[in-house]
């Protein structure tokens, strides 16, 4: 999440928050127009959807914010690592995945091989990777396609370059490697999804609005069946 962004986004979600309390408010007014109530139940269901927003919100950022302090990749900062072989990883931008690079790691330290990747494939200790090698330093973009087709052995750190994605592929299959090579997209999506404890997260983060949600609809029911015993008695004839 960019951080420039963040004013937009909290605007975003605060009209859009808003906007369901406020038709929210309107059903329940209309649901509970005999009950004395009413009132209160509308402000109720006004404020719920606001106050659900920005606690979901508030718990995806302290999620957010955890992951960057154990060392993982977060969408706060939008840079994701797709575990390749032998130290080398493919680094990803989630808003410029073609800006991709595939790197080696060695401890704390680590060196750029490829960038501007396109695609990978591991094949054993082989590293099999596509990518953009523009003419100067303005060419670049999504939609520029792969034009340089590399082949790394991670064992020995030694690259060997192809001048066509055929020959990478009559290379490989010399080899017995069937080439299927894996978009930076899908490597994206891979590595930016909820692993089990994302998934854990997101449901202790749901219940308590869920079940709070459960509990004022059951007060509607309530107010909407006996709006005498919960409002105002009737005055005597």
């Amino acid at each position: 999440m960019e951080f420039i962004g963040f004013p937009f986004v909290q605007i975003v979600l605060a009209l859009g928050t808003a906007l369901v309390g406020a038709i929210c408010a309107l059903l329940v007014r209309r649901a509970t127009r005999l009950s004395s109530n009413s009132k209160r139940a509308s402000l109720i269901a006004f404020a719920f959807p606001i106050l659900v927003g920005f606690y979901v919100e508030a718990g995806f950022f302290a999620y957010g914010i955890g992951e960057i302090a154990l060392g993982k990749d977060s969408f706060l900062d939008g840079v994701y690592h797709y575990q390749l072989v032998n130290g080398y990883q493919l680094v990803i931008l989630d808003k410029m995945p073609e800006m991709s690079s595939v790197e080696q790691y060695r401890g704390d330290s680590h060196t750029m091989a490829v960038d501007q990747v396109r695609a990978v494939q591991v094949a054993g200790n082989a590293l099999l990777v596509t990518a953009h090698q523009g003419r100067d330093a303005s060419d670049w973009g999504r939609d520029k396609p792969a034009n340089t087709y590399i082949a790394i052995d991670t064992k020995t750190s030694k690259i060997t370059d192809y001048p066509t994605l055929d020959a990478l592929r009559s290379d490989a299959a010399s080899r017995g490697i069937s080439l299927q090579l894996i978009a930076t997209e899908d490597a994206l999506n891979q590595a930016a999804s909820l692993g089990w404890a994302g998934r854990m997260f997101l449901i202790v983060l749901l219940t308590p609005p869920v079940v709070l949600a459960i509990w004022l609809l059951r007060q509607l029911r309530y107010l909407t069946q006996h709006p005498m015993i919960a409002g105002q008695h009737p005055h005597p004839a």
